[in-house]
C-alpha cells in the first residue's frame, strides 16, 4: 500500500467512461476490487456509472491539459494513489463533427479536432498522471489505439495518424518508466458494438466485438499476471487486420 494512500485497494483513471469500451472497462474493474473513477465530458451518464460502481465521477474535457491535470490532482487527493489510467476517450472527427471526407476534402479545423481529441488527449492525460505513478514505483497505462492506426482508414486521415501516434507514444513511454515499474500498454480494437452502426461490419467470426471483450484483455494487462509485459500493441478485432473482407476501414 501507498505510503500515503487512504485506500488499500487499486484506483484506476477511466477516460471516457460513461459510455462503451470503456464502461466496460470501468465495470470490469470494479468487479476485480479497483475503484473505477469516471472521467468523461457527460456528467450525468458518468455519475450514473460512478453511483453503480461506488466510485466518483469527474467532468473533463480530454482537450484541456489544465482540465487533465485538476482531476489527476482531485483523485490523488481523494484516493492518495493513482494506479491505473486508461485512455479510451476518441472517436472518427469526420462522425463526431458530422463532416465526412477525404484528407483533401475537409478543413484543416477537422484534422486539428482528430488530432487533439484522439492524439493529444491521450498525452495530457499520461502526462497529468505519470508523476504520481513514478514517485510510487508503480503503474499500469493501457492506451486504446486501433485497427486503423495498424491498416489506414480512408476518409479517416486524422484518426488513424493518432492512432499509429499513440503506438509509438507508447513504446517510447514504455522505455522510460519500466525502471520505475510502470508498464505502458496499447489495445488496439476492431470494430465493436458501441453503437449500431458497427454491427454491419465485417470480421471473420462474422460479428463484431463486445465492449466485454476488450475490457477483458485491458483487465488482464492491467493485472500482475502481465507484470512482464510492456511497449506492445494488442490487436483485438477478429481478424480484421488479415484483409480480404471486402469493407472498408
Amino acid at each position: 500500500m501507498h505510503s500515503n494512500s487512504k485506500t488499500d485497494k487499486r484506483v484506476a483513471i477511466v477516460t471516457g467512461a460513461a459510455s462503451g469500451i470503456a464502461r466496460a472497462t470501468a465495470e470490469r474493474f470494479a468487479k476485480e476490487g479497483i475503484i473505477p473513477v469516471i472521467v468523461d465530458m457527460n456528467i450525468e451518464e458518468g455519475q450514473k456509472v460512478a453511483d453503480a460502481l461506488g466510485s466518483m465521477a469527474i467532468k473533463v474535457d480530454i482537450t484541456s491539459y489544465e482540465e487533465c491535470c485538476a482531476a489527476a490532482k482531485k483523485v490523488f487527493e481523494t484516493y492518495g494513489r493513482i494506479d491505473i489510467l486508461v485512455n479510451c476517450v476518441g472517436g472518427h472527427s469526420g462522425r463526431i463533427l458530422n463532416m465526412q471526407g477525404n484528407f483533401a476534402d475537409v478543413p484543416i479545423s477537422r484534422i486539428e479536432f482528430g488530432i487533439k481529441m484522439n492524439l493529444m488527449g491521450t498525452l495530457y492525460m499520461t502526462h497529468a498522471v505519470i508523476r504520481h505513478m513514478i514517485d510510487a514505483h508503480y503503474g499500469k497505462i493501457i492506451n486504446l489505439g486501433s485497427v486503423a492506426g495498424v491498416v489506414g482508414a480512408k476518409g479517416g486521415t486524422d484518426y488513424s495518424t493518432s492512432k499509429g501516434g499513440i503506438f509509438s507514444f507508447t513504446k517510447s513511454l514504455a522505455m522510460e518508466v519500466a525502471k520505475e515499474g510502470i508498464n505502458v500498454c496499447c489495445v488496439s480494437p476492431g470494430p465493436v458494438l458501441t453503437r449500431p452502426a458497427m454491427a454491419q461490419m465485417k470480421t471473420y467470426f462474422g460479428r463484431v466485438g463486445k465492449p466485454e471483450e476488450i475490457a477483458s484483455l485491458i483487465n488482464y494487462l492491467c493485472s500482475d499476471e502481465a507484470a512482464f509485459i510492456t511497449g506492445h500493441n494488442y490487436v483485438i478485432d477478429g481478424g480484421r487486420c488479415f484483409g480480404g473482407l471486402g469493407a472498408t476501414n
